[in-house]
Parts: C-alpha cells; sequence; structure tokens
C-alpha cells in the first residue's frame, strides 16, 4: 500500500461521486485519479491498467470538452441518452477482440500477475468511460460488472485502498443506474 494509491482512491472517491450526480467536475478528479493510477500500475506490473490510465486521461479531456460544448450550445450538459442499439454489437465486440488481445500481450511480457483481469477490466473500462463520455446511461452497467472484477484483481494483488475503492464504485455504479435512468427519462 502506497500514499500514491491512497491519495488515487482518494480521488476515486470523489471522482465517482460527481459522475453519480452527472456533474462535469468530473472529469478533472478522472484526470488526476488517472494519472496517479498510471503510477500505481506501471509498479503493479498491471500493464493494460497503465495503458488504461493514459487513454482515461486522454477521454477524460474529450469527454470534459464534449460536455463544455454541450453547454455552449445548448445551454446545458446535455440528456442524458439511452445507447443506440446499433452501437450494442460494436461495443460487445470491442470487449470480446480487446480481452484476449491484452492478455496474450500481457502473458508474453510475462511480468503481469493477472493478465487475464488485467486485460478484461482495461477492455470493459475502454468501453465504460466512452459512453460515460456521450452520456450514455448504460455504462454504469459496464461499471458494475468492471468494478466487481477490479475488486476481485485487487484483492489479489493485495492493493487494498483500491480494493475498498472499487466496493464502493459496484455500489454506486448499481445506484447510478436508476438515477442516470429517472434523469434520462
Amino acid at each position: 500500500m502506497s500514499l500514491v494509491e491512497i491519495i488515487a482512491a482518494l480521488l476515486g472517491l470523489v471522482y465517482i461521486l460527481l459522475e453519480y450526480k452527472a456533474n462535469p467536475w468530473m472529469w478533472l478528479f478522472s484526470i488526476l485519479m488517472s494519472v496517479l493510477y498510471a503510477y500505481v500500475f506501471i509498479s503493479q506490473r498491471m500493464y493494460a491498467n497503465f495503458l488504461l490510465s493514459l487513454y482515461n486521461i486522454g477521454i477524460s479531456c474529450w469527454g470534459a470538452y464534449t460536455w463544455i460544448e454541450r453547454r455552449k450550445t445548448s445551454g446545458d450538459d446535455g440528456a442524458i441518452a439511452s445507447l443506440p442499439k446499433q452501437w450494442w454489437p460494436v461495443l460487445v465486440g470491442a470487449v470480446v477482440v480487446l480481452t484476449p488481445l491484452l492478455a496474450y500481450v500481457l502473458r508474453l511480457l510475462g511480468e503481469s500477475e493477472v493478465p487475464l483481469l488485467d486485460g478484461l477490466t482495461a477492455s470493459l473500462s475502454v468501453v465504460g468511460i466512452w459512453m460515460l463520455a456521450k452520456k450514455y446511461y448504460q455504462q454504469w452497467f459496464c461499471w458494475i460488472i468492471a468494478d466487481v472484477l477490479y475488486v476481485v484483481m485487487f484483492a489479489q494483488s493485495a492493493m487494498w485502498p483500491s480494493m475498498v475503492l472499487y466496493a464502493v464504485y459496484v455500489v454506486i455504479a448499481v445506484a447510478g443506474v436508476a438515477r442516470w435512468r429517472r434523469r434520462m427519462e
């Protein structure tokens, strides 16, 4: 357990609470948390999630930009929407393709202690944060699955602050589905 991981977990808690409220300030906390977790993941040899942290920094910048642009053009952050049906096969396909690809690369590198979980959680997170940036309420379903798997992965790696954070994420994600769906309707 490191101080960096504890701070990253605390930033993550603020982030998820702001995401639950669909508050655009969540993007700043996402960036800060991702910077710290990039360090944590590289030191734990969780390379897929290290790359995911870098991806999160970029997509959080894009998400903040899109939410700001929506506010400028429509006077609000944009409505919460439902994922168009044609996107489901694309997003499921992305997880199905990315997971074994990442796990294979991680096995080749030979340093990841949990290559399949590392690859699967990273793949689900790539899809989940993209859905969040588009403000689709179904992003919460993606997070529920990913967060449960993160709890397992962090427990296996004795990353206790992160494990507790992601256990809290599961609870908030379940509540987030209901809240965002109500706000959408």
